[in-house]
């Protein structure tokens, strides 16, 4: 659902409710109409409206919980680290703002929960699920502004008279370019310090393994072996190293050779990028991921995890390839 649908749609709610009036509604989709701004934005300038009372016909009309992202308390390394998986730029262009991540589940506050097309598009390109809650344009203004202010400034600059879409585009094209050095140098570090304590709580290892790092990390690396036109590749565990092996036309080549540690957690994020558990597996079991390697570029996969003496081998066929333009 669009935003002018959504909001058309919380307008008429309002109206139902009696908290405007038909002259208010006509007046707000006036301003929206030759200024160009938000509809919260013209809602509050045309009438007197409770929050509290905006912020329940919001959840009413998208069937979230609303919050305010300004008023939350958000670990600080949670915050720094969520930017190797949305960048500021599209956290901005976007005028989204994330909370949590859990599981394999990623907690947004967004004005516009019901737009599917978008929450698509960033499932797709994070390998996560998002939860998203409801909240204001200026929740999350005022959040950002919080969180992010010493980065701000360059970020506006860029995102300035640009669509969303050509933002996110731009942004994931510049992750790309990057390689896979930097995220690789942040992975490395958080498996040297958190490894060990993951391995022995499962609870921990649960959030080890959605951490921005290893989500970044196993991003660039996917992406990197598929832009590689490869029809699968092949995590593989060695005595003390994992191998990591694509298969261009019919040719089967290692391109990685990760640290033990390193090309566990890898692995580890694979099956959960497929549904599956953690289990070391002592018999074949299948899955799916879909995933996006480059913007509005989708790839599907079949997942097999096969047992080997040295641990779970895991295999990931290209199914299918959908090339699609996102608005």
């Amino acid at each position: 659902m669009k935003d002018p649908e959504f909001f058309d749609k919380v307008g008429k709610n309002l109206l139902g409710y009696k908290m405007l009036s038909e002259e208010e509604f006509t007046d707000i989709r006036k301003v929206i109409a030759e200024r160009g701004v938000s509809f919260e934005h013209a809602l509050h300038q045309t009438a007197k409206l409770d929050l509290v009372a905006y912020k329940r016909i919001l959840e009413e009309v998208s069937g979230c919980i609303a919050v305010d992202p300004s008023q939350i308390t958000i670990d600080e390394e949670f915050i720094n680290s969520i930017l190797e998986v949305l960048p500021l730029p599209i956290i901005v262009a976007l005028k989204i703002f994330p909370i949590s991540l859990a599981g394999n589940e990623i907690t947004l506050a967004m004005p516009n929960p019901a737009d599917k097309e978008m929450i698509r598009e960033l499932e797709s390109t994070t390998s996560l699920r998002v939860r998203p809650v409801v909240t204001t344009y200026r929740g999350v203004q005022q959040a950002i502004e919080k969180n992010y202010a010493t980065k701000l400034k360059d970020v506006l600059r860029e995102v300035r008279d640009a669509k969303p879409m050509e933002v996110l585009a731009r942004t994931f094209e510049r992750k790309k370019a990057e390689g896979l050095e930097p995220a690789y140098e942040k992975f490395l570090g958080l498996v040297n310090r958190e490894y060990d304590r993951a391995k022995e709580d499962p609870e921990h290892l649960l959030h080890f393994l959605v951490h921005p790092y290893v989500v970044s990390y196993t991003q660039r690396l996917l992406t990197d072996l598929i832009l590689r036109n490869c029809s699968d590749i092949h995590i593989e565990p060695r005595m003390d190293t994992y191998r990591i092996r694509s298969r261009v036309n019919g040719v089967l080549r290692t391109i990685h050779e990760l640290p033990k540690k390193c090309g566990e957690v890898v692995n580890m994020r694979a099956k959960t990028m497929a549904g599956m558990d953690m289990e070391e597996y002592v018999s074949p079991r299948d899955g799916q991921i879909n995933y996006s390697p480059v913007f509005s570029r989708r790839v599907e996969f079949r997942v097999s995890v096969l047992p080997t003496i040295h641990g779970n081998k895991t295999v990931m066929r290209l199914l299918e390839k959908m090339n699609q333009s996102v608005g």
